[in-house]
Formats: C-alpha cells, structure tokens, sequence
C-alpha cells in the first residue's frame, strides 16, 4: 500500500471507527460471496469479481491495520498454508 492510501485508510478508520470497518469487511466478503455463488449458476462476471475483490483487497489492508498485522506475518501462514495445500495434493487427496 502507497502512504497516501496507508494515511486515507487510518483517516478513514479513525472517523468511522473500527467497528463500522469491521462491518463494511463483512458486507463486501459477502458481495464477493454472492458475485462467487454467480459462477456455479453459469452468470458470472469477471468485472464484477474484479470490482469485489478490489473492496475486499482494501478491507484487508484495513484490517491488518487495525489488528496491527504485518505482510510478514501473513506470509508465514501463506507459507504454511501453500506447504500444506501442496502436501495434501501430492498425497492424491483431491483426487
């Protein structure tokens, strides 16, 4: 994230408050949800999954600045997490 966007997301969590973001968070998963459920009804539209997901990027940005949450420390669960997936493929449990 840019300064700018860093110095607009604390400005923006300080006025409406962390709870109000922690909100809005919820509301755009479940737009990016519904926009997702589209797919296995053969409607979807990429623009729009790219637009919710563009929220939903922003809402996590904020997220980790309100729980004070590094990229690092995402990382080593990303990490983890891709270890595992590609673990579990290998030993054929997705097949």
């Amino acid at each position: 994230m840019t300064q700018k966007e860093l110095e607009l997301f604390i400005n923006v969590i300080t006025t409406l408050g962390q709870k109000n973001q922690h909100a809005v968070a919820i509301e755009e998963l479940q737009e990016l949800g519904k926009e997702l459920t589209k797919v296995l009804r053969d409607k979807p539209s990429r623009m729009k999954i790219a637009e919710e997901l563009a929220d939903v990027l922003i809402c996590i940005d904020q997220i980790k600045l309100m729980h004070g949450i590094s990229d690092n420390e995402i990382k080593i669960f990303r990490d983890y997490k891709i270890k595992r997936l590609n673990y579990m493929y290998d030993k054929g449990v997705y097949k």
